[in-house]
């Protein structure tokens, strides 16, 4: 799903993606094209057979999966998950670890996952003097093992006289928008595994016009906040798409 904001007036709107046999291209005439849309599930280092999926992305917050596979004994490890439709390279949709590994009888698993990021909802304390953005996200870096990603802008190397924090690491993060002065702040998962802290505006998405998405690829709206469409590999929260509507969450379903 995908909650969507636009430039001027906030609102949202949410996306749910959908895997379809054919995906209708053009206006008039129709024409319809077989689309087969493929998916790679690696739990710590080997491919699983897929049975379900559900991968919820959020542009607020570190996205989670559900994967029901067929195992006989518990998975651990390093997640990913890539899609991609019929010869093209797969892209990756998901980058995480297994948070539990329920099995549902003697051949399949139930295997929750969150992203890396994740790993910043324990607490996190810290106590810094004289630092920068870059400083700050280093120290973080180091004690998580996370990746981050900044833009070459003034914010990033303005000096504080102190960062502290007795929170999570969640509320580390959030509080950079204070204090570096950050419009339109996110921090947010790459498909990478990097985190890319921030403007919008400086982001990878936040650099790009608009994707215009047809008309026709919408299958239905659920209310005024949500969509529907085919599966786009690629398409990720932070997307900003016709009238500058920003999605802000996607499940993959």
């Amino acid at each position: 799903m995908v909650d969507i904001h636009h430039r001027s007036v906030p609102v949202t709107a949410r996306l749910l993606l959908i895997c379809p046999s054919t995906c209708r291209v053009g206006d008039a005439p129709t024409l319809e094209v077989s689309m087969k849309l493929h998916k790679v599930l690696t739990i710590g280092g080997t491919v699983m057979p897929l049975v379900n999926d559900d991968v919820r992305l959020d542009l607020k917050s570190p996205g989670r999966a559900t994967f029901t596979i067929k195992a006989g004994v518990t998975v651990k490890g390093l997640v990913t998950f890539d899609i991609g439709y019929n010869e093209a390279v797969l892209q990756r949709h998901f980058i995480g670890y297994v948070e539990r590994c329920t099995a549902t009888n003697g051949i399949e698993q139930v295997v929750l996952c969150r992203e890396l990021a994740a790993v910043l909802a324990t607490p996190l304390p810290m106590n810094l003097r004289h630092v920068d953005l870059r400083a700050v996200l280093a120290d973080i870096g180091g004690k998580t093992g996370l990746r981050f990603r900044v833009p070459d802008q003034a914010y990033t190397r303005t000096k504080m006289p102190f960062f502290y924090n007795l929170a999570a690491g969640y509320q580390a993060l959030d509080s950079m928008e204070r204090v570096f002065g950050i419009k339109d702040f996110i921090w947010q998962q790459q498909g990478d595994g990097e985190i890319y802290v921030g403007a919008w505006a400086d982001s990878f998405y936040g650099a790009r016009s608009p994707l215009q998405l047809l008309v026709n690829l919408f299958d239905g709206y659920q209310g005024s906040q949500s969509a529907m469409i085919a599966a786009l590999p690629g398409l990720r929260p932070g997307v900003s798409i016709n009238q500058g509507e920003r999605i802000t969450n996607v499940t993959l379903a």
